[in-house]
Parts: C-alpha cells; sequence; structure tokens
C-alpha cells in the first residue's frame, strides 16, 4: 500500500511538471476551456495540507481560513525510486532518504518540436515508469504578414488592416469601412458689372464641385468727376464706375495757358531785389534782379537808415574828467565830440573853468574822441562870492545887528555893506548847500574896516541858522580901527569836518563895533594866484609915520599931483618913512610886491618887513628893489620876496604883521599909490 501510495505521488508530480513546462499546450487556433463546478456546501480540501498540523501551506489560498503557523511542507522529490519508494535522483538536496541500487533507469527520449506559440523539448521515458523532460526551445513566433488598409473615400467602402502567419493558422481579418458621402463647402460669386454670379459647392474631403444658384450681370454704375483745364494741361471729365472701378474719360478742353502777375520786392540789407512773376496757378519765376543793400548810418543815429533794424552802434570810450577834488566820467560814442554839458563842472562848484587840458596841453573840445582818456580841468583861483555891488539877503546874527548898504567911502567898487554888531555877533547867509560847493575852498578872504580895533571871524553851521552846530570858528585876525580896509585871510584847508555839509556862514566880530565889509573871495589853491591890490588910498587912515610919536599920515592928494585916483603923500627923514600893520597871514603866499610912486628926486625907496606891529618886532626884512619906469612920469618898484628863507629871518612870511617903506635920501617928497601883493610876475 505504502509503494502504491509512491507512485501515485509520482504520477502527480509528474503531471504537475509537465503542465508547468507547457507540455500540454493546445495548437494554435484551438481553445480550451476547463470549468470547474464546487457542489454546495461541500468543504473545500485544500491541496498544500501540513503533514504535521492538516493545516493550510499555501499563504495565498483564499479558500482556507486555517493557515499553519510555522511547519514545513514536505519534498515531494521526483525521481521516486518504483521498488523503494526512495529518490534515485543523487543530486537532490531535498531528500534525505535514497535508494541504494535497486534500479537502474534506461531513458529513451521523444522529442517535441517547437511551434509559432509553444516551445519545443524532450521527454525521457524509462521501462520503470520514471518520465522527466528537458532540452527545452523557445516558441518560433508567428511569422506574420500584413494587410494595408484601405481607406474610405466619398464613393467607395474601404478596408481596415488585417495579418496573418505563413506557418500557423493565426489571421486578423479585415473589415469593410462603409463609404464617407460628399461634404460640400458654398462658395458665393457675387455678380459684377459684366459678369453673372453663382455659387460653388466644393467638397471638402474628395475636392469635388460644381455651380449653381447663377444670376445676371449688374451692369456698370458710372459717376462723372470733371478736371478742370490748367495752364498746362486740358480739362475733361472721368467717368468711374462706382460697383467695379471702370474709367474712361470724355469732354475734354484745351489748356489755358499761364497768366502772370509781377511783384516786385525791393533788395534789403540782407538780400538781394528782384521781380516775382506770379501765375494763378502757382507756377512763378524771378528775374530783373537788383543788389543787395549796404548797411549806411548816415545820420548817426546808430541804426541802419534802410529801416533794416540793425543796430550799427559804434564802440563807446569812457573819458574821465578830473576838476579840483572832482571826477566825473562821461561815456561817449567813437567819432564824437564831447558837448557842453560833458564839460561843464557841477553848478555849485564855485570855481571857474579856465579850460581843459590832456597831458598837459589844451584840450580842443572839436576834437572827435576815438579813445579812453583823461582830461583835467586849469580852474580859476579865485571866486568872487560877494561884492556887495547887488544888494543881497544877508541875516542878522543877533538882535543887536543891524546892517546896511553904503555907497559913501566904500571899500572897493561903488559900494559896501556896514554892520553893526555887539560883541560875538554878526551877519550870516544861509541855504548854502544848495547853491555852493565848498569842498575845494581852502581859503576865504574878505576886506574889512572897524570902527573898535577887534577880532573877525567866520563860523559855519549845518544848519540854516547863526547857532546850533558849529563846524568851525575862527577869531585869529585882528583888525585895527584905524580907517583903513584890512584883507582877511580865513584858512580851511586843514579842517577836519565834511565841508559839503556847510549850510550857512556867520561873519562875526569880537568886540561891539562897526563894520565895512567888501569883496568876499573864495580861493581854491593857494592864498593869492595872481595880482591883489593890497592898498589904493582911495580911503584915507591905516598909515603911519615911522618916526618916534608915529602920528597918522594925513595929507593925501587928487588929480595931477596923484597916480591914480587918490595918493598918499609924505617927506621922511633919511632912513624914515610910513607903515602899516596887517595880519597875520597876509603874506604867506606872496612872492611879489609891487608899490607905484612917484619922488621929488631920485631917491632910493626900501621896503622891510617886520613881525611885530608899529615897527616894533624883534626883526626886519629889508627887500631889494627894481624900479620900472612908466610912461605917466610913475615908477613901479617890485620887491621879489620869493626866496624868503635866503633873507635868513627867523620867521616866516605867514608871521609878518606890518610893512615900512622908507627913504634912504632926506628931504624926498614921496606921492605913493597902489601897493600890490602878487604870487607871480607881473608886467606893466
Amino acid at each position: 500500500m505504502k509503494k502504491l501510495l509512491a507512485i501515485l505521488l509520482v504520477a502527480m508530480m509528474l503531471v504537475f511538471t509537465l503542465a508547468s513546462c507547457d507540455l500540454f499546450e493546445l495548437p494554435p487556433e484551438t481553445t480550451t476551456t476547463t470549468t470547474t463546478t464546487t457542489a454546495k456546501n461541500e468543504p473545500h480540501v485544500c491541496e498544500h495540507a501540513c503533514e504535521e498540523c492538516g493545516k493550510c501551506l499555501d499563504a495565498e489560498c483564499a479558500e482556507c481560513t486555517d493557515k499553519c503557523e510555522g511547519h514545513v511542507p514536505p519534498h515531494e522529490c521526483e525521481h521516486v525510486c518504483a521498488e523503494c519508494g526512495k529518490c534515485l535522483d543523487g543530486d537532490c538536496a531535498e531528500c534525505t532518504e535514497k535508494c541504494e541500487g535497486h534500479h537502474e533507469h534506461s531513458y529513451e527520449a521523444e522529442v517535441t518540436a517547437p511551434t509559432c506559440e509553444n516551445a519545443g523539448y524532450a521527454t525521457y521515458t524509462c521501462s520503470c515508469g520514471s518520465i522527466y523532460t528537458g532540452d527545452k526551445t523557445e516558441a518560433l513566433g508567428h511569422e506574420k504578414v500584413t494587410q494595408a488598409a484601405v481607406g474610405a473615400t466619398c464613393t467607395a467602402t474601404g478596408l481596415t488592416a488585417g495579418e496573418y502567419c505563413t506557418r500557423c493558422d493565426y489571421k486578423v481579418e479585415q473589415e469593410e469601412v462603409a463609404a464617407l458621402g460628399h461634404s460640400y463647402n458654398a462658395e458665393v460669386t457675387a455678380p459684377t458689372c459684366l459678369n453673372g454670379g453663382y455659387t460653388t459647392y466644393t467638397c471638402a474631403t474628395c475636392g469635388d464641385t460644381y455651380k449653381g444658384d447663377e444670376k445676371g450681370d449688374l451692369g456698370h454704375s458710372y459717376g462723372a468727376e470733371v478736371t478742370a483745364p490748367t495752364c498746362l494741361n486740358g480739362g475733361y471729365t472721368t467717368y468711374t464706375c462706382a460697383t467695379c472701378g471702370d474709367t474712361y474719360k470724355g469732354d475734354e478742353k484745351g489748356a489755358l495757358g499761364h497768366s502772370y502777375n509781377a511783384e516786385v520786392t525791393a533788395p534789403t540789407c540782407f538780400a538781394a531785389g528782384y521781380t516775382t512773376h506770379t501765375c494763378h496757378c502757382g507756377d512763378s519765376y524771378k528775374d530783373s534782379e537788383t543788389a543787395q543793400l549796404t548797411h549806411i548810418d548816415a545820420n548817426d543815429d546808430e541804426m541802419c537808415d534802410h529801416g533794416c533794424g540793425t543796430e550799427m552802434l559804434k564802440p563807446r570810450y569812457t573819458v574821465t574828467l578830473k576838476y579840483g577834488s572832482h571826477t566825473k566820467t562821461v561815456q561817449v560814442k567813437e567819432g564824437t565830440k564831447l558837448t557842453e554839458a560833458d564839460l561843464a563842472l557841477d553848478s555849485k562848484y564855485p570855481f571857474a573853468l579856465v579850460e581843459w587840458q590832456k597831458d598837459g596841453v589844451a584840450y580842443d573840445a572839436n576834437t572827435a574822441v576815438m579813445g579812453e582818456m583823461t582830461l583835467t580841468a586849469v580852474l580859476a583861483n579865485e571866486y568872487v562870492y560877494e561884492d556887495f555891488e547887488t544888494e543881497g539877503t544877508w541875516n542878522v546874527g543877533g538882535s543887536s545887528t543891524t546892517y546896511a548898504h553904503v555907497t559913501s567911502g566904500a571899500i572897493s567898487g561903488n559900494q559896501s555893506l556896514q554892520f553893526t554888531v555887539s560883541a560875538g555877533n554878526g551877519i550870516y547867509r544861509q541855504n548854502l548847500k544848495t547853491t555852493y560847493d565848498f569842498t575845494d575852498v581852502k581859503y576865504i578872504y574878505f576886506k574889512v574896516k572897524v570902527s573898535t580895533s577887534t577880532d573877525i571871524g567866520l563860523r559855519f553851521f549845518s544848519t540854516n541858522t547863526y547857532y546850533g552846530n558849529t563846524l568851525l570858528q575862527s577869531f585869529s585876525n585882528s583888525v585895527k580901527a584905524d580907517g583903513a580896509w584890512h584883507l582877511i585871510c580865513v584858512d580851511i584847508s586843514g579842517v577836519t569836518f565834511d565841508k559839503s555839509t556847510i549850510q550857512s556862514m556867520l561873519i562875526m566880530s569880537s568886540t561891539a563895533t562897526t563894520v565895512e565889509i567888501d569883496d568876499i573871495i573864495f580861493v581854491r589853491d593857494s592864498k593869492l594866484q595872481g595880482a591883489v591890490i593890497g592898498y589904493d588910498f582911495e580911503t584915507a587912515g591905516g598909515w603911519y609915520q615911522s618916526n618916534g610919536t608915529k602920528p597918522e599920515i594925513t595929507t593925501y592928494v587928487t588929480g595931477d599931483d596923484a597916480i591914480n585916483g587918490t595918493s598918499l603923500t609924505f617927506t621922511p627923514s633919511q632912513w624914515q618913512g610910513i607903515f602899516t600893520n596887517i595880519s597875520t597871514d597876509t603874506l604867506t603866499d606872496v612872492n611879489y610886491i609891487y608899490i607905484k610912486v612917484k619922488t621929488s628926486k631920485t631917491a632910493n625907496i626900501n621896503l622891510r618887513l617886520n613881525n611885530a606891529e608899529k615897527v616894533a618886532g624883534t626883526g626886519t626884512a629889508s627887500v631889494s628893489k627894481t624900479e620900472i619906469a612908466t610912461d605917466d612920469g610913475y615908477y613901479i618898484i617890485k620887491f621879489d620876496i620869493s626866496n624868503w628863507e635866503a633873507l635868513n629871518m627867523s620867521y616866516g612870511k605867514e608871521d609878518v604883521r606890518s610893512i615900512l617903506i622908507r627913504c634912504e635920501t632926506a628931504n624926498v617928497t614921496i606921492v605913493l599909490d597902489d601897493v600890490i601883493f602878487s604870487t607871480t610876475e607881473l608886467t606893466f
């Protein structure tokens, strides 16, 4: 029994092996269907039961719920000895019990060839019933022939693709595909003026086409456009179809020809002149050209005379004009002259213009200015501010002051001003700032006579009064009540205030007295310029004999006995003469003293200048003389004191206080007139 079971087990294993090796593969194109029917409620018999526990060894078995928990299934050997049931395969590692020589196999081989779909192999069978397979070869695979598909058309059917095997019955049949049928698209061709219209139907698949819906042509619809004739071209009417654009011309007319109008363009400074001939059609041409103008400025207004608007500016030069301490500049156009306004001094400037000089040479105002230059004014040194010949407005400087113009016995000319004052008062003139520029005034001279010896001075104010803000006060000029007039000099050259602020000027006396005044003179550069008549002896008084008692000279002569008008006459003893007192600074700038004399016989006239009044000084200056004969029977004697240092005096000319005129010869009657002070030599 046990042996029978072993044989059965070997047979089952052989069948299983053949099945796994595809030995029982069906031939091509044969299908085998196996149906297994399980009776209802029949219990499942597992093919993989554990010999020890009887539970299922197959983890993937869905029928069995009770699984073996670790027992190893028994090895089923394929090579079992028919006699002992043990393994005949010496190489089998699974079987531990081997046949010990009961049988020696002798196999016969049966070869099964491979087909297109099944592999080939050899079956080895022993007389004992042992059987196995081997020598397996791969399936050949189909040797296919492809049958191409035939596409269906609009009118014919088609076939699907097919194929078959040249070794076996394998085949894929071709199937018929139905005809597609036409798919027409319509394209309308509209009728035109010349051709009819229609609809073209075209199959989108095969291109088959035909026409339908035909319509007749439209015919032309012409519009007219008139082209007028021009000067060069004829006119015509253009007929154009509004539908198709077909066109033709008709109604033609000839060209008109040009008709020109002439317009003259005058020449300018920028372009030549010409005549433009223009036709109404716009055609034009130019002729009759005239030359371009040249800029000119004949009227010297620095604009072109042709009216082109071009400025013809000439260079401007700066001319600097210097007068005194003042400088002004004017801009002068090249080639033009300085105007009177250019050359004029400021209206308030007191000193008269003598001439303008350029580089020390007199400047001709008619000279055209051609470059930068500087002109310097030569000015008069004196300006007669007041000569009292015309009665003007003087104000009373103090309640006790009175003034009036006098003619009888006037100091100079026909009229002088006389005023009586209490101490410290006088007369004043206001509004000077608006009428006079004192900037270059260095000295102020005036002539006075007084009834009581006093100091005469000036006081300047910055207001229109004789009190308030005093700028300068001077009482340095002592005047004797000697009946003679005295020349007063007030030096304002070194003042520290701004002389342009002077608004009023007060002439005042330190003592109550009657003052007669004449000839107020402004001096610009030096105390005296040219000649000033120091004494003319037209008024008696002020001269004294030089003897011990010093009596005043009272003898005056007129008519033929006089030199000029009224003269003084005296007969001194030898080395005696007459003298007069002068104020300090009277001779500061004097270089020459001239006297006019007539003598009863030949005599030497001598001049002495002393530093004290009435020859009481400690020093005297004897001055040489030069006699100048005249046709009128008198002599002019010049005394030169220009080189004062050569006299070796211990005092200066500004310190001289008295003048002595004496005769070196006894018993000579002298007629004396016109004592003249001068800075320069005079010609008689």
